[in-house]
């Protein structure tokens, strides 16, 4: 059996709101730095994301 098949895929995915993103979804808060490893609960990123959730 000869031919050609193109096989075409494409993802998109949706925030909650349902807008539609087809790169990436971006974060509703960023935190750039403040790792800390060896106490998470120092870490601002836990910090930020335990706030977040709170007020959720």
């Amino acid at each position: 059996m000869y031919g050609v098949k193109f096989i075409i895929a494409q993802v998109a995915e949706a925030d909650r709101n349902g807008k539609v993103y087809y790169k990436n979804v971006p974060p509703d808060k960023e935190v750039i730095a403040g790792d800390n490893f060896g106490d998470f609960s120092k870490d601002q990123k836990i910090i930020a994301a335990l706030k977040w959730m709170k007020e959720k």
